[in-house]
């Protein structure tokens, strides 16, 4: 080995280190830039965040805003108009129709039957807009099917034999009491039978009502011409209706929202020889299929 050779494995061993320095230096460099972008990304996505987060803030409460608004209007508009809409029913009943001529009485009685159609309409249109915002039921009572099923069926018989349809009421399952919110389901049933007395034939409206151990099911059939499938697909759409009768759309619609607001539903099935609406509600909690006495009373509910 000669004399340099020493100072070349120095030099060599320099270089070596020199590599090591700049290579560990780049790294080093190269790992700062990756923190520092991720550093500044993330805290660009935290901005998006909170700004996104403040954008759903202002929608959410401008959507708030705009229901309650909403919600005003309608009952504003509803009472400015049904306050004078029902002194025109009230003063019409005092007419006595007998001291007219015939043409006269015939006048009335379209008042009557269009100021009433007035009502009706006002009235839909005011519950469809409150229906959105709907909670579960509260107004539980326990009666027996057959019980509700009377009061139902005495409201609706003469409007159906003007209709030329025999109301054929039953009771099809057990007929003990039961907990349910019987005023929600009149509510929904109603637009449903009156839907039937319009567009439904003349003929039988049946009005069935069952129960299981969890549910109540109100069903309600009419004769012919029924729908067909691009009519059923829409029926539950609020501001959909067809046929020779047809009106705004707002009974079905009506009905359920009511029902899936209270956990139930509404299910149409149509042909040739009619229509029939399923309205399932589910029982109240401690009430089942069997006989409900005082004891069973849940506390709330007994005071």
């Amino acid at each position: 080995m000669t004399e340099a050779d020493p100072d070349k494995v120095i030099r060599r061993l320099e270089r070596r280190v020199e590599r090591e320095r700049m290579a560990r230096e780049e790294a080093e460099g190269i790992a700062e830039r990756g923190l520092r972008d991720l550093w500044e990304v993330n805290r660009d996505l935290e901005q998006r965040v909170l700004d996104r987060t403040a954008d759903l803030a202002q929608s959410l409460r401008a959507a708030e805003m705009a229901a309650e608004a909403k919600e005003r209007f309608l009952a504003e508009l509803g009472h400015e108009l049904n306050t004078p809409l029902h002194a025109v029913l009230g003063l019409m009943e005092l007419v006595d129709t007998t001291q007219l001529e015939p043409i006269d009485q015939e006048r009335v009685r379209d008042v009557r039957h269009h100021a009433g159609e007035l009502s009706a309409l006002l009235k839909g249109l005011v519950d469809l807009a409150g229906s959105e915002g709907e909670t579960s039921p509260a107004d539980i009572t326990s009666t027996t099917p057959s019980a509700w099923l009377d009061e139902l069926s005495t409201a609706w018989v003469r409007r159906a034999a003007v209709s030329g349809q025999l109301l054929v009421p039953a009771v099809t399952g057990a007929d003990s009491p039961v907990w349910l919110d019987w005023a929600r389901m009149r509510r929904i049933v109603d637009p449903i039978i009156d839907n039937a007395t319009v567009h439904g034939a003349r003929g039988a409206l049946t009005i069935d009502v069952d129960r299981t151990d969890t549910t109540v099911l109100v069903t309600v059939s009419d004769a012919g011409p029924g729908m067909n499938p691009d009519q059923l697909a829409t029926a539950l759409d609020p501001f959909r209706s067809s046929g020779p009768n047809a009106g705004v759309g707002i009974g079905l619609a009506l009905a359920d929202r009511l029902a899936r607001a209270a956990g139930g539903s509404v299910e149409l099935s149509s042909d040739d020889s009619g229509t029939s609406v399923v309205i399932t509600l589910p029982i109240a909690s401690g009430g089942s299929a069997r006989d409900i006495g005082e004891a069973d009373v849940p506390e709330a509910q007994a005071g």
